[in-house]
């Protein structure tokens, strides 16, 4: 007898270990550029990526003249901040608060460039709810989001077809557990 918390997932993986189905890997090692199998991880990131938000943005805007594709973002901005923004009251933390939202996040085993998973981060959170507590309120003081908790780490990941296709693909963000408790 198999405990699950998520039926379906277990019976999909019985059933495919059953008929000797083993899940694909994600990982991509090379690409098709231009007819030419290409195996840097910079072009395959480039390829993925860039490429499929600059087709995103020409087809929303193709039927625009080239200025105003330029211009639309631009424009978005300038007209979003003529409104008067109010200002934001921070409130400082509590171990508690803490503990309650480490606690609340989804109980996963990846992680982003940090090595810290949730699940170990919500393992630990008796013993680092204080100190990380003191760290978030020095944070909400001046107001501001620390820069390395703004990265993330990239990955493609192959949603069907032949992984050598690039769009195939969609990206993955992989944030540090941190940013997303802070």
């Amino acid at each position: 007898m198999v405990n699950s918390s998520n039926k379906t997932k277990t019976t999909w993986n019985i059933i495919n270990g059953n008929i000797n189905k083993r899940p694909r890997s994600n990982d991509i090692s090379f690409i098709n550029v231009n007819g030419t199998k290409t195996y840097s991880s910079q072009v395959i990131a480039n390829t993925c990526f860039l490429t499929l938000a600059q087709h995103i943005y020409t087809e929303n805007f193709k039927n625009a003249n080239s200025a105003a594709i330029v211009n639309k973002p631009l424009n978005y901005i300038h007209d979003a901040f003529k409104q008067i923004i109010p200002p934001i009251e921070f409130k400082f933390v509590s171990p508690n608060e803490i503990e309650d939202d480490v606690n609340s996040l989804k109980m996963k085993d990846s992680y982003g460039y940090d090595g810290i998973s949730t699940k170990i981060l919500r393992q630990s959170v008796p013993y680092i709810s204080s100190p990380l507590t003191h760290i978030c309120n020095l944070m909400i003081s001046p107001g501001i989001f620390p820069t390395r908790l703004k990265f993330a780490e990239i990955k493609p990941l192959c949603k069907r077809g032949k992984i050598a296709n690039t769009s195939n693909y969609a990206p993955i963000s992989l944030l540090t557990s941190f940013s997303k408790i802070y």
